[in-house]
């Protein structure tokens, strides 16, 4: 064989092997680079390139990534938690994306699924186009039905989810009920902790052919509320159970009459029922709240005069009250 002939097959062979070289290159799939800060409440870097990573392997093609820089920040906020990402493109293109949730982990899983799809490149025209569709078109497809494989993002997730949780609370309601006198009685009650109230009525005075006899009420109120049904952000509605234990102390003046004399009794109050409560959140710990209450007395007392008998008052089958109160909520 020839130097020249020599030299040929050599040139060749290099050529084949530039050719290998930039073809393996050309299918390597780019890379991204990630910028990432998040409180401690919020997955750790490594968890979260992992979402992203899952994410875009249930995509199916790895070498459609974009090279890019995402930036990834989360912090609290009153719901929950924020999530934002800033992705910068190597054409020099920008777009971002900002997602709320009740938790930094759901924050975390739906902007992984977001984020993914940008870095997949599926967006509908390239960024900064004229004939771009507005980011959210892009960002927010129809996402496909959760499998095993694929993690849970926020938009698998009902809006409405049952919960049970324990808040403590101090607060005060002035209202109005019925029941416990021939009129209706002004309330004024203290609630506490798990809302465990202290109720007074304003004594009332009632007085007829007989005399003038006078009604003083003191209870307690214990209430349990099984589920909210939140409306807005700041107002939710509580249907709750209620129960009522107290005394009642009548006291009678009858008229100037020869061998009438004045007397007063106290008996056990008890009473249970239903109440729907109305609560208006103005900031964070501190809410307005408007309830209604439908009461059953069990001790149905028969107030009267002696000598003749002469009725005064007896406590009705039914009751109703209503309250307007603002109370202070921890946590």
């Amino acid at each position: 064989m020839s130097e020249r002939q020599r030299r040929g097959l050599q040139a060749a062979a290099s050529g084949c092997l530039l050719a290998m070289s930039a073809s393996g290159l050309a299918s390597e799939p780019a890379r991204y680079e990630l910028d990432y800060s998040a409180e401690a409440a919020c997955p750790s870097l490594a968890a979260f390139e992992q979402l992203v990573q899952a994410q875009l392997a249930e995509f199916g093609d790895a070498s459609r990534t974009i090279q890019a820089r995402a930036i990834v920040r989360f912090r609290s906020s009153p719901a929950g938690a924020v999530g934002r990402f800033d992705l910068e493109r190597q054409d020099g293109s920008r777009s971002s994306r900002q997602l709320e949730s009740t938790s930094c982990e759901e924050a975390a899983t739906a902007l992984a699924f977001v984020l993914a799809l940008a870095l997949g490149g599926r967006e509908a025209a390239p960024a900064g186009s004229a004939s771009q569709p507005p980011l959210e078109a892009q960002l927010a497809p129809e996402p496909p039905a959760p499998t095993a494989d694929r993690p849970r993002t926020a938009a698998d997730v009902a809006p409405v989810r049952a919960s049970w949780h324990w808040r403590f609370g101090v607060g005060v309601q002035l209202g109005a009920r019925s029941g416990v006198g021939p009129s209706v009685t002004p309330v004024g009650g203290g609630v506490i902790a798990l809302r465990i109230a202290f109720l007074r009525a304003q004594p009332i005075t009632y007085s007829d052919d007989a005399g003038t006899s006078s009604f003083k009420w003191l209870a307690g109120r214990v209430e349990g509320c099984l589920w909210s049904a939140r409306f807005f952000a700041a107002l939710s509605a509580s249907p709750c159970l209620t129960s009522q234990v107290g005394r009642l102390t009548v006291t009678g003046e009858p008229e100037a009459l020869p061998g009438a004399a004045g007397g007063s009794a106290a008996k056990l109050w008890l009473e249970a029922g239903g109440a729907l409560r109305l609560e208006l959140r103005v900031v964070k710990s501190l809410s307005i709240e408007a309830q209604g209450e439908a009461l059953v007395p069990f001790t149905r007392y028969r107030f009267a005069f002696d000598r003749p008998d002469t009725l005064v008052y007896q406590v009705p089958p039914l009751a109703a009250g209503a309250f307007l109160g603002l109370a202070a909520h921890f946590p």
